[in-house]
């Protein structure tokens, strides 16, 4: 059956749209980005020089105000905007994030090389070239790590050191807007604690809870990551099995959670902005069980945030109300980045 131009068109970002990447077909989701190292994108901008201005213009993300133009991209340009109709990127394994990481070296280079051959081109070469992007996601992307990259970068940390730096990194980071990470089971404690923390900050090490507006981690203990109080929007924990290695009931887990946050909102100055959406599941305990940590019932606490009175100590709550839902075993909820039901 043959394809027309136009159909084929519409339906290739489609495709895009929701990727999932292992050390199978990642290299062939990049293409010719990475296919033949830098020396191909020197080989593409020398053979378009000519044409350079509408090569640019094909890669501008924000095209709606861009004059037509009747120039057809070539491979490499035409892959990129491919990867960036990507919405939803699932990197499975850690040879998956090291094709993802030659991209990014790959559209970094391109950049710069693009800016270069400007010169002379346009009088004002940063008004050309500054609205492309420079990272191989989409804007208001959403990212899903699965277990078995997990798995090398907390168990091998300086084996893979250059991909969770890629991973880490505001040129990455900053273009999401959900995250989800998936802790395999036999990987806890302090090094899978870090792991979560390394994602929730920036590369100067404050708190990214400015960018990320939906955070997901499976299979976790709420004690070792009490630093996902200060995520923007919405907080998504799917806990550990009661009776897993250093994983207390859940009743106490969720409970000492919640008074850390509740603690944390009591700061008159403090910085950080609590997350006003915080969802549990897998919960042996649920709404109706009413948790309480040290005979201290938070319930009761997130009550009186929302009505707006003061607490015991006098002291008014610095956040806005928080929403706590808790999900039960034999509920069955879809992950609401991965979408992975469980």
């Amino acid at each position: 059956m043959r394809v027309s131009r136009e159909m084929y068109a519409n339906s290739m970002p489609r495709l895009y749209q929701r990727v999932r990447l292992n050390a199978s077909n990642a290299e062939a989701y990049f293409g010719r980005l990475t296919a033949d190292g830098l020396d191909a994108i020197d080989e593409e901008i020398a053979l378009h020089k000519p044409q350079l201005i509408d090569y640019i213009w094909q890669l501008e993300k924000e095209i709606g105000d861009l004059a037509p133009s009747q120039f057809t991209p070539p491979p490499i340009a035409r892959k990129i905007c491919q990867i960036w109709s990507t919405q939803h990127l699932f990197l499975e394994d850690a040879p998956a994030a090291i094709s993802l990481q030659q991209a990014a070296t790959s559209l970094e280079y391109l950049h710069d090389q693009l800016y270069k051959n400007l010169d002379g081109l346009v009088d004002d070469s940063d008004k050309y070239m500054m609205w492309i992007s420079i990272s191989v996601l989409s804007d208001n992307a959403s990212v899903a790590l699965g277990e078995p990259l997990a798995k090398s970068l907390i168990l091998y940390p300086k084996v893979w050191e250059g991909v969770a730096k890629m991973l880490k990194g505001d040129t990455f980071m900053d273009s999401l807007d959900s995250i989800c990470l998936r802790i395999p089971a036999n990987c806890s404690g302090t090094a899978a604690a870090q792991y979560c923390k390394d994602m929730l900050l920036t590369e100067c090490l404050s708190p990214r809870y400015t960018s990320i507006e939906t955070f997901c981690v499976h299979n976790v203990n709420p004690l070792e990551h009490m630093s996902m109080s200060v995520v923007h929007e919405n907080l998504h924990i799917f806990l550990r099995p009661e009776g897993s290695p250093g994983m207390l009931s859940h009743e106490a887990s969720i409970g000492a959670f919640m008074s850390n946050l509740l603690n944390i909102g009591k700061k008159k100055r403090s910085r950080f902005r609590l997350v006003p959406n915080i969802h549990f599941y897998n919960s042996q305990y649920t709404d109706a069980d009413r948790v309480s940590h040290h005979n201290r019932g938070f319930w009761n606490e997130l009550e009186e945030a929302r009505n707006g009175p003061p607490d015991g100590s006098g002291l008014k709550f610095n956040w806005p109300p928080v929403t706590l839902k808790l999900y039960g075993p034999e509920e069955e909820v879809a992950c609401p980045v991965c979408l992975e039901t469980v």
